[in-house]
């Protein structure tokens, strides 16, 4: 997992194809981010997905881990906790499945937490099983980009 601010996002751009396109995708105005949805850029190898959400408590969720595509997180606005473990020696509650392309975890307690605040953005690559969308100190709402790359 990577976690910086948007002005370092170019020092990434290596560590996949379509990296470099999502890179010019975050450059753009907040405002082209207003409607919440899916929005492709190359079909299923590269779009986004608009959220605007309320944060939930820390003790609520699971983690997810995915195999075909590494997660981008960007805030916009809002503040969030995103728990974070690596999935190497952890089995999943619930075996991945293609429809939701994603594994389940629960959480176990020694996961790590990241505060994401606005201008900040995680890489989360298959490896990666998170929780984001938790609340920082109480619940919270949260305007962010969640960018799919194929991986």
């Amino acid at each position: 997992m990577i976690v910086d601010v948007i002005q370092n996002f170019k020092m990434y751009q290596g560590c996949s194809n379509y990296l470099k396109e999502a890179a010019k995708l975050i450059k753009k105005p907040v405002s082209d981010f207003s409607e919440k949805g899916k929005y492709e850029v190359d079909g299923e190898n590269l779009f986004y997905l608009v959220h605007k959400y309320k944060t939930a408590p820390i003790t609520e969720g699971q983690l997810e881990a995915h195999r075909k595509y590494i997660d981008i997180h960007f805030i916009i606005s809002g503040e969030e906790t995103m728990l974070y473990a690596n999935t190497r020696g952890r089995k999943p509650d619930v075996e991945y499945r293609d429809d939701w392309e994603a594994a389940m975890y629960n959480v176990a307690g020694n996961e790590s937490s990241i505060r994401l605040t606005p201008g900040m953005f995680a890489i989360c690559f298959p490896e990666d099983a998170h929780l984001p969308g938790r609340n920082v100190n109480s619940a919270c709402d949260v305007h962010k980009i969640v960018m799919k790359v194929k991986f």
